[in-house]
């Protein structure tokens, strides 16, 4: 054994490994570490632990000195993917061609796989040749790699080792860079590397652009889709289409911008003129560098490759056991191609750092370069050429400590002048300049240790970075070439505390070992992560700062002032990279999007770049692919309103140029049609299961067992298991239309079998991602058949193939389910009048404020108009001779009358019971106003002692008064008064008897009683109140006797105005005003009279139509149809 030479001296971490001897045994390079015990480092004495590894740069000198110049893995890498395929190798100074024995000189064994034959080719480069093996190998397993080749001149025979998904044997410290040290001078890349960036970006200058924009204008401007429409430029959008907003707009460089944009609902590819209308886009497609290549074509996320004219090439794809990482694709001119791949490993990051998880997943990142046909010729691997515990000091979130480490996080990849590669690694905050050929490092900007340069692995390979105030880049996310050894950087820079992210441009002089900062733009932003700056032709820095708040464009001059700059008008999308190219391209046929509507199917379709269209023609029908010629078109957008089934139509447009030659069809689309759905309409087919299961649909999960069966009417759902999830038993019914900012009523009945248990109900999404738009949340039913209803505003853009949903898994209760409908909510108070008759102000406040203030208030927010002429009067003195009143009351649409009496009798005046012909509530009791709502039982002293927490009885659970309320029996009040002094004169109630106020009258529908008496009743139209009275007038009349719920004396609104009572209350008024579409002449019937309101108005445009049933501004067929669907509805 002979020890080679001088010590070499690598300090890893402080005091721990301090010498590094280099062995050589049998052909093999080892070495030891040798580590100083502490405390015989205080009594100057050596305590030597010996590490066995293997010595990468050694290695590599040694390969490179027997005439290789790059091989792939390299010599002792470690953690090596077990998919690795090809296995790749350079010459220093022979061609391959000259190989006698090509297809025999590469020979691979895996320790535990064994012999591993393949196929060896000379790559289209003409300098790598590729040994493709045929299959993988094992989990920790050491392999060997023999080379023999013969050749002349000759090259010696050469045998290496790497390890796969582990550490090499007896390693236990971070793999320092295993190719050897940058040389002093660095030559270009060799001929056979195109330099394909010469002059970065000016090539396109001298290109045609089609319609280029160029603005010079000092006004804002903006782009904006309110619903699908068609922009400035022509071009038509969808209703989902982005709003841009742009702030500065002062002689921009030319060229259009691609940008991607992810926000809610749909995601978006799209390419904008400088108005920010679009010339091309493609709707539901996620567009991560969204890009022109620099052989021409177009790409962006999962790198599928397009022309000009957006017709598919091709796509490209990472190997050797690597997923492809989207952060960056680069085609090179010649074809040739530049990407990144990920791989994840578990490594014992003990071996590395204290406090290191034994199990941590390192998500490695690996460059990988590829010839136009597809032939891997170059790798350069995390692991090869980064230390791992750099990390600790230049990620925010990565740390070797971490459960999931992002090693090292490379994002973005560029061709330098002289041809060989620079590469972005976001996690040790690095630039790293690489020679394309061998691999080696030819220099890194930015990193290291940032307190110790003792401590950097990379010192000698690391460039001073001069007269930058930050110091340095962290965290960045972009590099490019803007000329000869000038470097720009999208700076980050999120480790600060201050928002410092920047464009930075960089002069490096390869000689001093220096890069030298000379210029850079702040934005005043933290864009943490994601962001680019591209060097315009004209000089100009794009700008993309990424955050939903920042400018996705901020172009500036030289001199920082700004030429241009926008975002989206929502702030609700980042933007990966965003870019100026030109646009050359036509596409070859036209693209279309169908959204359905109430009323109409509008098509919205652009044959993007083409000048020459002349009109387009629209085909139709139920089957695909339709053949009907529906309609033509000189405009980008049609709304079609006749001549469509109700159901699933599909949709192809062609264009029509000026030559008359037709174009080759757009895809097929389709739309669903239901223009008979009007407001107010139950949406639900079979909603009450009287025609028994269809069409609803009931699935139950492999997982989980139940039936299900129609028992009377009512759906039962027998769970016998219900699964692991709330899905895994569920029903379901599509075809619900929903339109963005129309309210819905989503109601049905559901109790249990036995006891209380949870259920989902949700009106959603047809399909993947099931997006929830009613928003209930997980729902608890009890054995009590309850009615429950809940109100929702769509807040997408549009749905007309939503779902009703009831998901009943997990618990094994049985579940019924009743009267299910979905409507949209029409607002019954829009217009609508209410005189507040009230007899007498507040006698506990005297002389000051009205008792039904808080009444007033409630009434106005649900929209209603509240005259209040009649507060404060006293009824029977006022009434007949106050004219104000008698003219209030004649143009009400209701009167509701809040009594102050202890008499029954209402035949104050022939106008309170023969000429009131308007809808009547009476809120009235026998007691004093201020115990109007309470009961009260006599003591023997004649005083009333309140009761408390009582309930109504519900006699008619049916009526629609009820609806929105719970069981059969409601909590009314908890009335508690000790110093309440009723007046029960002339009541004559026995001691300890309970009485109400307003026994049940002749005729009238007993809703709601309490121990017997009345509490809630109707009165039908034209009843006689009492002998002698008179009829109250032609409509229908509703006693209201109710509680409130008070801690205090003061038996004011807001205290009566429960829950419970404002509900019924509310659905009273509603049910007395005779909402109900079609009834005109508000008599609580849909009748002639009302068919002669339409008939009069048809047809008709403008507001205030009183047939204009479905509010869209007209009075149509669709309203006869919301008139004949609601005909004779609460007729006698």
């Amino acid at each position: 054994m002979t020890v080679n030479g001088n010590p070499r001296l690598r300090i890893f971490l402080e005091s721990q490994w301090l010498i590094y001897y280099e062995i050589r045994l049998q052909n093999v390079n080892f070495a030891f570490l040798v580590k100083r015990s502490g405390q015989m480092r205080r009594n100057r004495a050596i305590f030597f632990t010996v590490v066995l590894i293997f010595c990468g740069q050694t290695l590599a000198s040694e390969y490179r000195e027997k005439g290789y110049q790059y091989l792939s893995p390299v010599p002792g890498a470690e953690y090596v993917s077990p998919q690795t395929k090809f296995f790749l190798v350079r010459f220093e100074a022979i061609s391959p061609e000259d190989l006698t024995n090509l297809p025999t000189f590469i020979e691979v064994a895996g320790a535990a796989s064994g012999s591993h034959p393949g196929q060896t080719k000379i790559a289209t480069d003409d300098r790598t040749v590729i040994f493709e093996v045929s299959s993988g190998f094992s989990n920790d397993e050491l392999v060997t790699v023999t080379l023999t080749p013969i050749v002349n001149p000759s090259v010696e025979p050469y045998q290496y080792q790497f390890m796969v998904s582990g550490p090499m044997p007896g390693s236990l410290q971070a793999p320092a860079s295993k190719l050897p040290q940058a040389p002093a001078t660095i030559s270009a890349a060799p001929e056979q590397v195109v330099n394909t960036q010469a002059t970065p970006d000016t090539e396109w200058q001298a290109l045609p652009t089609a319609d280029m924009a160029m603005m010079a204008e000092d006004a804002v401007s903006a782009a904006a889709a309110d619903g699908p429409m068609i922009m400035p430029n022509g071009v038509s959008v969808p209703s989902d289409f982005p709003e841009v907003v742009i702030t500065v707009n002062d002689n921009p460089a030319p060229g259009y911008i691609f940008i991607d944009y992810s926000g809610s609902p749909t995601n978006y590819a799209m390419i904008l003129d400088n108005s920010g209308a679009p010339v091309w886009y493609k709707r539901g497609s996620t567009a991560r560098d969204f890009k022109v290549q620099m052989n021409g074509i177009i790409t962006w996320t999962n790198f599928s490759g397009y022309d000009q004219n957006f017709n598919y090439l091709r796509s490209f794809h990472a190997v050797n056991g690597y997923s492809t990482d989207d952060h960056e694709l680069q085609v090179l001119e010649d074809g040739r191609y530049l990407l990144f791949g990920l791989r994840s490993e578990t490594v014992d990051m003990s071996r590395y750092v204290v406090g290191g998880k034994v199990n941590a997943t390192v998500i490695e990142t690996v460059l990988q370069e590829f010839t136009a046909a597809d032939e891997l010729i170059f790798q350069w691997r995390a692991w090869d050429n980064h230390d791992i515990r750099l990390m600790e000091y230049w990620s925010y979130d990565d740390k070797p400590t971490s459960q999931s480490i992002r090693f090292v996080h490379m994002n973005s990849v560029y061709v330098d002048t002289d041809g060989h590669l620079l590469v972005s690694s976001k996690r040790v905050s690095e630039v790293t300049k690489i020679n394309r050929y061998t691999g080696e490092v030819i220099w890194r900007l930015g990193s290291g240790h940032p307190t110790d340069p003792s401590q950097d692995p990379y010192l000698d390979q690391r460039l001073t970075i001069l007269n930058d105030p930050l110091g340095q880049f962290n965290v960045q996310h972009d590099i490019r070439v803007v000329g000869e050894n000038r470097y720009t950087v999208f700076d980050n820079h999120h480790l600060d505390t201050m928002p410092n992210s920047r464009a930075v441009e960089y002069e490096v002089d390869p000689n001093a070992r220096t890069a030298t900062m000379v210029w850079e733009y702040y934005g005043g932003y933290d864009s943490y992560h994601m962001g680019n700056a591209q060097r315009l032709p004209n000089g100009n820095t794009l700008i993309n700062w990424v955050l939903t708040n920042a400018p996705k464009v901020t172009e500036v001059r030289p001199d920082g002032t700004k030429a241009f700059e926008m975002n989206w008008a929502a702030m609700d999308s980042k933007s990966y990279r965003v870019f100026r190219f030109p646009w050359t391209g036509v596409v070859e046929v036209p693209n279309l999007i169908v959204e359905s509507y109430a009323d109409n199917i509008t098509l919205i379709f652009n044959k993007f770049g083409d000048p020459d269209v002349d009109y387009y023609r629209i085909y139709g029908g139920t089957s695909s692919p339709p053949t009907t010629l529906l309609d033509t078109s000189t405009e980008t957008l049609k709304r079609l309103y006749t001549g469509l089934e109700n159901g699933t139509n599909y949709f192809r447009v062609t264009a029509v140029d000026i030559h008359g030659t037709e174009s080759a069809p757009s895809d097929v689309k389709s739309g669903y049609v239901n223009f008979a759905t009007i407001p107010g309409q139950n949406m639900v087919k079979n909603g009450d299961f009287s025609a028994g299961q269809d069409p609803w649909t009931f699935e139950v999960d492999v997982s989980a067992s139940a039936e299900w069966n129609i028992e009377a009417g009512v759906s039962h759902f027998d769970i016998a298991n219900g699964g692991t999830q709330m899905s895994d038993v569920q029903l379901f019914q599509a075809g619900m239309q929903l339109v963005q900012g129309k309210e819905y009523i989503f109601e049905f009945d559901a109790w249990s079998a036995t006891q209380p248990r949870l259920i989902e109900a949700k009106v959603g999404r047809n399909e993947s991602p099931w997006t929830d738009y009613s928003k209930i949340g997980p729902l608890q039913i009890t054995p009590n058949h309850i009615h429950y209803s809940h109100f929702f505003t769509m807040e997408d853009p549009y749905d007309f193939n939503a779902r009703v949903e009831f998901n009943l898994g997990i618990s094994t209760f049985d579940v019924y389910l009743d009267n299910v409908s979905l409507r949209e909510d029409i607002p019954e108070s829009e217009g609508v009048t209410i005189v507040l008759v009230s007899d007498a102000a507040d006698p506990l406040t005297p002389g000051g404020d009205h008792e039904d203030d808080e009444l007033v208030t409630w009434l106005q927010s649900l929209d209603y108009t509240v005259d209040t002429i009649g507060m404060n009067q006293n009824m029977q003195g006022d009434w007949s001779g106050n004219a104000a009143i008698q003219t209030a009351v004649a143009a009400a649409d209701l009167i509701l009358v809040s009594r102050r009496t202890n008499s029954g009798n209402y035949n104050y005046d022939a106008l309170w019971n023969t000429n009131l012909a308007k809808p009547l509530i009476l809120q009235s009791g026998y007691l004093d106003r201020e115990e109007r709502w309470g009961w009260n039982t006599i003591n023997d002293d004649g005083d009333a002692t309140p009761i408390t927490q009582q309930s109504m009885d519900v006699v008619a659970a049916g009526h629609p008064f009820l609806k929105s309320l719970s069981g059969s029996s409601i909590q009314i009040f908890d009335w508690d008064d000790p110093n309440s002094t009723p007046n029960h004169t002339g009541l004559n109630q026995a001691p300890g008897s309970i009485y109400l106020s307003q026994s049940l009258d002749p005729g009238a529908t007993l809703i709601g009683t309490f121990n017997g008496r009345a509490m809630l009743y109707e009165m039908a139209a034209g009843t006689v109140l009492a002998s002698g009275d008179g009829t109250l007038g032609g409509r229908r009349v509703f006693f209201v006797n109710w509680s409130y719920d008070v801690a205090d004396a003061d038996y004011r609104w807001d205290d009566y105005l429960t829950d419970d009572y404002k509900t019924i209350l509310h659905n009273i008024i509603k049910e007395v005003l005779g909402l109900i579409p079609g009834d005109f002449d508000f008599d609580g019937c849909v009748e002639f009279d009302d068919l002669a309101v339409l008939v009069g108005e048809w047809p008709e445009e403008g507001s205030g139509l009183k047939a204009d049933l479905d509010g869209n501004g007209k009075v149509d067929f669709n309203d006869f149809a919301i008139f004949a669907e609601n005909y004779m509805k609460s007729c006698p």
